[in-house]
Parts: structure tokens; C-alpha cells; sequence
């Protein structure tokens, strides 16, 4: 009774750890309310501009900061989805994209709940905290299902939950997806020992894997699983030839977890059908010498932590080169004790091992050699380094248990070999350090900030020196997951994203101005580079770098023809002094000036813009898909064979309900002729319509936008999105849900009996 009141209390101390740990990181940003993002880069754009507070100074190239750019944009529209169906549909960007099809946006992430319950500042924060909680769960997990005591399990849980991947890419979707790493590297060791029944809890994880919306990332992680698997059944003496059946059950795990994900990857499927570009842009920086410091000197108080404070991709990834002190300073201990080390355990260590350090070298070879190859190019280097925290907890772990279990002799001859790899990691640690001293980013306090990082070590060193004359993992494991908690606070604390709540995409005078003008802006080309729906103000452009083949050939038209932009239901116009000189030049003399804004460019209302909806009772039929066909002279252009009747001289009304939502729209129209109901929103598969209650067909008009023939006396139009896609999706992923509970159901049995029996699990060794 004593023992197992031990065991539940150093259970729950350790679980309460992880649980806040992730608290004392975000402990900043919660005191003084502040976001967990950083926006700076918008200060550097014309609409914030005019609030930027003096102490802020925009970096040089500001559309690098894609969590500003891209995913908080995206979060602010979650948060204001009045009902699940609202995030079909993205009626903000590039005049509508199909919002849950892009698979970037993580609608279905579980990560992504709290924007779903709250305003999207505070949600973020909480979606960062269940991020890192379970990831530190899921590690400890992992850790004890692997053999590990709790206090070690604890190190592993902390080391993971506060590595670089998971702190200084905390808002992207690779950390949606990284979580789960710890489950699936425990799938491979039971399937790789025999264990095929567990091929639904491998389905289950790559299908939360595959929600995360980072489909690179969870390439790269399916990529390490095969290299462990293969490199695992060669080291236990099985041969390739026995990994053949470990590989076809993660390949059969692998097809049934796409078919839970079927609900995100088959509107996905048919997005890449419309699309002419996906945004799947990795950051334009790649891996240099100089970054190699980080592995032992992340401390730079220089322009690194500027340039991870605003948000800089490029930052971020160099900063995932730094693993922890503890990882780093135990490898050569590692090196030194693995012929004395269990061989189950050595075998899995060095498995994990061989795959992150190849795709290290590939991550480094980014830059010069995969950035040019087609496709591979889209998985940039912090995919290729997202394993390694986890990986390299692990083997640390590993090496801390395997010490205080050596016995006398095999001790001994530890310490002669770790005087061969003691100076070999020493000398390599110098060129790292010296790399940093020349480094163009060094700072003249290098000296001062060598003492963090040296400190620890010590630490690591004066623990295992205290193990060796009383061996206890209690002892180890605590020290370690301290020394790795001050590690984590030290290197990244000083540079971890938080802004004020008022510096977030502020309101100011220019974005008040454009909400009141009740319509979406268009016009000049800066537009592109401006994240407006962060405010929630919709435009004919985009910032996610998504876009649909028509409206890239829309676009494309109107550089040709300016005055194409009348159609796409806004009268608000925003032109800089080029463009008022030059392709609006013919128009100037109609539009009314509203705004003046510092930078010289004009906001202005044209009078002639048409509305966003209207009725048309001429039109040219295209037969054939010619974007040249279109032209500000076209009256409309139908992808139709029979074009309405009646002349340009017929008139009828048609005005937008108030009530209607994003994927209900409902039209009020008058007219007594026939003729087409023009909606200036995007045109994309799973839009249909009703006239009256009667249904309708929903063809492309102008390229881009809708169009429904409306028969004369008709006094009701309604769209409404219900793509097949979303549909036959659910159908796929609640079937595969069915198959993957019964495969659970399996299990239970056997994990009801080893609870009944109090036993410890452990893993068989298979020799």
C-alpha cells in the first residue's frame, strides 16, 4: 500500500509538471495579456502604418512573417464563424475560396478548438497550451510505455513539450502535427517488434497527424518511420527482408488514417482540381555555417532573437539546430557507454538515431541542392529538423538510465572510452563556438553569454558525477528535466513573440473608413502584400498565396484592362500615385477622393463600380474557355450557351438579404424580363441555387464570379455551398472511424487484464 501510494503520488507530481510547464513559458504573455504572436511586420504596411508606436521599428521585409501574413488572418475568421457550416467558406480573400479545402487553415485540427469558443488573441494562447500539453503528455507517455522510469519519462516529457519545434514555430502548422511524433515513433517500436495488432492506434495517429494541415511535415515524419523501421529490423539481425511486414503494416495504418482524414483531404482533393496556387511556399532561407553556433550558443542576444521576435522564418528554422545542453553534452556519453548498454535499448537509440541525422544533412543540403528540385523544394529544412527534439530526448533519456544501471567494471570502461570521445565532442564544440565568434551576428557580450550554456553542462556533469557513487534515476531524471526547463526559459524566453493586444492589427482611421463602406476593396496591386481580413475587411486579393485558376486569369486580365475591377463589387478603390499616372489614369476624373493616407497613396469611391450584385439581360456566350474573351466592354460574359434575353436598356433590382451568412446567400430580385442574376463572389464546385424554391444552375460569369438564370417575375435567389466533395469526405472518414473502433475494441481486452493485474508494460525484447 505504502509503494502504491509512492508510485500514484510521483505519478501525479510529474503529470503536474507537464501540465505547467507550458504555463511558465506563455507566463509573459498571460500576466500582461498580451498575444502570442508577433505583428510588427504590419506596422510596415499602409493600412497600420499611421498607429505603428515609435519604440517599434518594421522589419525590411515584413510578408516573411507568415504567422502575421497568413495564419492569423485565418484564425480571426475562425473565431468569427457563427456556425460550424461558416468555415466552408472564406468570402474574405481574393473575392472567395473554399476555407476548409485549403487544409492549411486547420479546421479540423483539435489544436484549432479554442478559436471556435473565443476571440482569436486569447484563443491562440490556448491553442499554444494544448499544443505543448500534449506534446509533454504524449512524450511521457511514449517514454514509459519504452521502459523509462517516471522521473526520466519527466525529463523526456519537458525536453520535448519546450524544444525549439515546438516553441518557435508554436502558432504554424507543423506544430499541430509534432505532437503526435512521440505515439507514432511508439507505433513503429511495437510493429517493429511483432505488435501488427496495433495497427488502429497508427491509424488513429497519422490521422490526427494529417488534420494538422503541414502535409510536408507529416511526409518527412512518415519518411523517418520507414528509415527506423528499416534500420531497426537490420540492427535486431532481421534483415530488410524483416521489415517487409512492419512496412506493409504501417503502409495498411497509414491508407486507413487518410481515410479518417477523408473529411479534410477530399475537398482538398478537388481545391488542387480549381487551384493555380496552393501557398505551399517554404521560407526563402536556407541553413548557413554561421547557423551551426546555435547547436551550443543559441544565446545571441543580437539579431537573432530581433529577428525571432519578429517573426522571421529564417530565424526560426537556424534556431531549430539547437536541441538542449542535455542532448548535446550526453551524446559522446552515449558514444562512450553503448557496448556496455542493454541491446534492446541500443537498437532503438541508434534507429532513431541514423534517420534524424540524414535528414539533418538533408535539411542542410536545403539551400544548395533540394531547394531546386521540383516539389521536394515545398519541404523546407525545419521539416526535415522537426524529429530531432524528440529523437534526441530520447537517446539523452536513454543514456541516463543505462548509467545508473552499469555496473562497476562496465563504469570504468565507460569513463576510458569518454576520454577518446570526451576530447573528439570538446574539439567539435570549440569550431561550433568559433563558428559563433565569427559569425557576422556575434555580439561583443559572447564571453558573458557562453556562461548559460557552460553552467548546464556543468550541471549535466555534476549530476552524473553524484550517480556514479549512489546510482538513482530518481535523482537523474529530476535534475536533468530542471537543468532542461532553465535551459528552454534561458535560450528562448527572451526572444518568445508576444504583443499587446491594441498592436494587433490595430483599428485605426483607414480600416474603420473601409468597414464602413459596406463593401470589399480593390485596386492597387500592394493589396496583395496587406492582411486586410485580419480586420475582417474583404478584397478582390489575398496574402495566403492561394489562388483559383479563374481568379489568377481574372487578375491577369485586369492588368491588361484595368477597368474589369467595376465588376467585383467594390466601390472603394485604393491607388497609389502610380496608378492614378498610369491604368486608372482614364478613370480619374469620376472617383471621388475619400482618404489621403501618409504614404501618399488615395482612397477613392467610384461611382460607376457595379454593385455586387446585379441583374444583366445581355450577355456573350463563351463556348470555349478564353480568358481574352473578357473585356471591360462585355456586357457579361456567360459561360452559357444561351445568353438572356432582353436589351441593355431593361432594368431589375436585385439586393442581398442582411441575414444571408457565408455559405447562404440570399438574393431579393425584382425584374419582368428574363436575364441573369450576376453574383460577384467566386464561382467553385458545390455552389448551388434556387430560384423561388425551384433549382437552378450555377454557372461562371466573367470569368470568375457566379451567374444564374432568372426567369422573368422571379422574386427570390438563394446560393448555397454544399460541395459533394465535404459530403463523400464525412462519408469516407465516418466509415474508416467505424473499422478503426472495431481494431480498438480489439485491444481492450488485453489492456483491461494488464490493468486488473497491476503490472508494469513493458515492451518484449524479441530476441
Amino acid at each position: 500500500m505504502r509503494l502504491r501510494f509512492r508510485r500514484t503520488l510521483e505519478f501525479t507530481f510529474t503529470v503536474l509538471l507537464v501540465c505547467i510547464a507550458p504555463v511558465a513559458v506563455l507566463l509573459p504573455g498571460i500576466l500582461h495579456g498580451d498575444v502570442a504572436l508577433s505583428t510588427e511586420s504590419v506596422f510596415a504596411f499602409t493600412p497600420w502604418e499611421e498607429a505603428r508606436p515609435p519604440e517599434i521599428t518594421p522589419p525590411a521585409n515584413p510578408e516573411s512573417n507568415l504567422m502575421a501574413q497568413q495564419y492569423y488572418p485565418w484564425y480571426v475568421f475562425l473565431s468569427e464563424a457563427s456556425e460550424p457550416r461558416d468555415v466552408l467558406w472564406n468570402p474574405l480573400e481574393n473575392g472567395g475560396l473554399p476555407f476548409l479545402a485549403l487544409w492549411r487553415t486547420r479546421c479540423l485540427s483539435p489544436f484549432t478548438l479554442p478559436f471556435y469558443l473565443g476571440e482569436p488573441g486569447l484563443a491562440l494562447t490556448w491553442s499554444v497550451y494544448l499544443k505543448l500539453l500534449v506534446a509533454g503528455l504524449c512524450a511521457m507517455y511514449a517514454a514509459r510505455r519504452l521502459g523509462f522510469h517516471r522521473p526520466v519519462a519527466l525529463f523526456v516529457a519537458l525536453a520535448f513539450q519546450l524544444s525549439a519545434g515546438m516553441i518557435l514555430w508554436w502558432g504554424y502548422p507543423i506544430t499541430d502535427v509534432l505532437p503526435w511524433l512521440p505515439l507514432l515513433v511508439l507505433y513503429c517500436e511495437r510493429i517493429a517488434l511483432g505488435h501488427y495488432r496495433m495497427w488502429a492506434s497508427g491509424a488513429v495517429v497519422m490521422g490526427l497527424m494529417l488534420l494538422g494541415g503541414d502535409p510536408q511535415c507529416v511526409a518527412v515524419l512518415l519518411l523517418f518511420a520507414v528509415m527506423f523501421l528499416l534500420t531497426r529490423c537490420k540492427l535486431d539481425g532481421r534483415g530488410l527482408q524483416g521489415a517487409i511486414l512492419p512496412l506493409l503494416v504501417l503502409a495498411a495504418s497509414g491508407i486507413v488514417s487518410l481515410c479518417l482524414a477523408a473529411i479534410q483531404l477530399v475537398p482538398f482533393a478537388e481545391f488542387l482540381r480549381e487551384a493555380r496556387t496552393l501557398g505551399f511556399v517554404p521560407p526563402d532561407s536556407a541553413l548557413s555555417i554561421w547557423d551551426l553556433s546555435l547547436i551550443v550558443l543559441p544565446h545571441l542576444h543580437g539579431a537573432f532573437t530581433q529577428a525571432l521576435r519578429s517573426g522571421d522564418a529564417g530565424a526560426q528554422t537556424a534556431g531549430l539546430l539547437h536541441v538542449g545542453i542535455v542532448q548535446i553534452a550526453l551524446l559522446p556519453v552515449w558514444m562512450a557507454m553503448r557496448p556496455f548498454a542493454n541491446v534492446r535499448q541500443r537498437h532503438r537509440i541508434e534507429a532513431l538515431l541514423l534517420p534524424s541525422l540524414l535528414l539533418t544533412m538533408l535539411a542542410l543540403l536545403w539551400g544548395p541542392v533540394l531547394r531546386l528540385i521540383p516539389v521536394v523544394d515545398l519541404i523546407g529544412p525545419h521539416h526535415y529538423l522537426a524529429a530531432n527534439g524528440f529523437v534526441l530526448a530520447l537517446a539523452a533519456a536513454a543514456t541516463a538510465e543505462e548509467w545508473v544501471h552499469l555496473n562497476a567494471q562496465d563504469c570504468q570502461d565507460t569513463l576510458k572510452r569518454l576520454l577518446i570521445f570526451g576530447p573528439m565532442f570538446l574539439l567539435c564544440t570549440a569550431g561550433v563556438v568559433a563558428l559563433g565568434v565569427l559569425s557576422p551576428e556575434a555580439t561583443e557580450d559572447m564571453k558573458t553569454l557562453a556562461i548559460i550554456p557552460g553552467v548546464l553542462f556543468v550541471a549535466v556533469l555534476a549530476v552524473f558525477a553524484v550517480t556514479t557513487i549512489k546510482p538513482s534515476s530518481r535523482v537523474m531524471g529530476y535534475v536533468l528535466s530542471l537543468v532542461v526547463l532553465v535551459n528552454a526559459l534561458g535560450t528562448f524566453g527572451a526572444a518568445l513573440p508576444f504583443t499587446k493586444v491594441e498592436q494587433v492589427f490595430p483599428e485605426t482611421d483607414f480600416i474603420t473608413l473601409l468597414r464602413s463602406s459596406g463593401s470589399r476593396v480593390s485596386g492597387s496591386d500592394a493589396l496583395e502584400r496587406w492582411p486586410l481580413q485580419a480586420n475582417l475587411i474583404p478584397q478582390i486579393y489575398g496574402c495566403s498565396g492561394t489562388m483559383l485558376h479563374r481568379q489568377a486569369d481574372f487578375q491577369a486580365r485586369v492588368e491588361e484592362d484595368p477597368l474589369l475591377l467595376r465588376r467585383v463589387g467594390s466601390a472603394m478603390l485604393l491607388l497609389t500615385q502610380e496608378d492614378v499616372q498610369g491604368k486608372f489614369a482614364a478613370i480619374r476624373p469620376v472617383l471621388r477622393v475619400e482618404q489621403v493616407l501618409p504614404s501618399g497613396a488615395v482612397l477613392f469611391f467610384d461611382a460607376e463600380s457595379k454593385a455586387r450584385v446585379r441583374m444583366a439581360y445581355q450577355g456573350v456566350p463563351m463556348e470555349k474557355y478564353d480568358p481574352a474573351l473578357l473585356t471591360s466592354e462585355t456586357t457579361a460574359l456567360l459561360e452559357e450557351t444561351i445568353p438572356p434575353g432582353g436589351s441593355a436598356e431593361d432594368s431589375g433590382t436585385a439586393v442581398i438579404d442582411p441575414a444571408s451568412t457565408n455559405t447562404r446567400i440570399a438574393v431579393h430580385v425584382s425584374t419582368e424580363k428574363k436575364g441573369v442574376l450576376l453574383l460577384a463572389d467566386a464561382w467553385y464546385p458545390g455552389w448551388t441555387a434556387t430560384v423561388d424554391g425551384e433549382p437552378a444552375k450555377v454557372f461562371p460569369a466573367d470569368l470568375m464570379f457566379r451567374g444564374v438564370e432568372v426567369p422573368a417575375g422571379a422574386k427570390r435567389v438563394e446560393f448555397i455551398f454544399n460541395p459533394f466533395s465535404v459530403r463523400l469526405g464525412l462519408y469516407i472518414s465516418l466509415g474508416a472511424l467505424i473499422v478503426v473502433s472495431a481494431g480498438l475494441l480489439a485491444l481492450l481486452p488485453a489492456a483491461i487484464k494488464r490493468l486488473r493485474q497491476h503490472r508494469k508494460w513493458n515492451i518484449p525484447t524479441g530476441q
